[in-house]
C-alpha cells in the first residue's frame, strides 16, 4: 500500500467510527430519555393521586360549585 491508500483508509475507518458512534449514542440517548419522561410521568400521577385522596386512601368528596 502506498502513503495515500493508507491516509485514506484511516480517514474512512474513522469516519466510521464517528458514524456508528454517533448512531449508537442517539439510539441510546433516545431510549435514556424515554426510560426518564416515563418514571418523570409516573411520579406525577402517583401524586395526583395522592391529592385525590384521603388519609384512608378514600376518593374526596367532590364539591358541588
Amino acid at each position: 500500500m502506498t502513503t495515500p491508500q493508507i491516509i485514506a483508509a484511516i480517514a474512512v475507518a474513522a469516519g466510521l467510527a464517528l458514524l456508528v458512534g454517533y448512531l449508537w449514542g442517539a439510539r441510546n440517548g433516545e431510549r435514556l430519555g424515554r426510560d426518564k419522561e416515563w418514571m418523570d410521568s409516573f411520579f406525577r400521577a402517583v401524586e395526583r393521586d395522592k391529592k385525590r385522596r384521603d388519609r384512608l386512601g378514600r376518593f374526596k368528596r367532590k364539591t358541588k360549585e
